[in-house]
C-alpha cells in the first residue's frame, strides 16, 4: 500500500535491502506469498516472502504497508477493477464453463464468501462465483 523494501535479512539495513517496491494503483500492486516468519534483532516480526518472479526476502508486517490479497469478510457489493474484467463460474474452484463475463466497472452484489484453499471466492446473488482477489474487485 506504501513504498516497501525487500530485505535479505530480518533485521532491516541499507546493505540488506535488495529492492524497492513503489506504491502502485490497486490492480498493479506487487503481491507476495508468505512462506515464513522471522524476528529482527530488536524483536520486530517480519514476513519471509516470495515475490511473483521467485525472489525471496523479508518485508515488514506493519498493516500500513501490507494487507491481505483476498477479502476475508463479505463486502455487500463489489466493483470490477481489472482491466480485462473477470469471469463468473458455477463452482468454487472457478473452472469449467464460464457462465458470465463482467466488464471493468461492473458492480455486483455479494451474497456470501467461501474459502478455497488459502483463497476466497465471492458468491453472487445469482449463485455464481467470482474471485475475492482485491486486485480484481474493490468493495463499494
Amino acid at each position: 500500500m506504501k513504498k516497501i523494501g525487500l530485505y535479505s535479512q530480518p533485521t532491516f539495513t541499507k546493505q540488506s535491502r535488495t529492492r524497492w517496491f513503489t506504491k502502485q494503483i490497486r490492480p498493479n500492486r506487487p503481491t507476495f506469498t508468505v512462506i515464513g516468519y522471522a524476528r529482527s534483532k530488536a524483536g520486530n516480526l517480519r514476513y519471509k516472502v516470495r515475490t511473483a518472479d521467485g525472489t525471496t526476502g523479508y518485508i515488514t508486517t506493519q498493516s500500513a504497508y501490507v494487507t491481505n490479497t483476498y477479502y476475508q469478510h463479505k463486502p455487500a457489493t463489489v466493483k470490477v477493477i481489472s482491466a480485462k474484467g473477470l469471469n463468473a463460474y458455477g463452482n468454487v474452484v472457478l473452472n469449467g464453463k464460464k457462465l458470465r463475463h463482467y466488464a471493468r466497472g461492473s458492480v455486483v452484489t455479494v451474497k456470501a464468501i467461501k474459502t478455497h484453499g488459502l483463497t476466497t471466492r465471492l458468491v453472487l446473488t445469482n449463485g455464481r462465483y467470482i474471485t475475492g482477489n482485491k486486485t480484481f474487485v474493490i468493495a463499494k
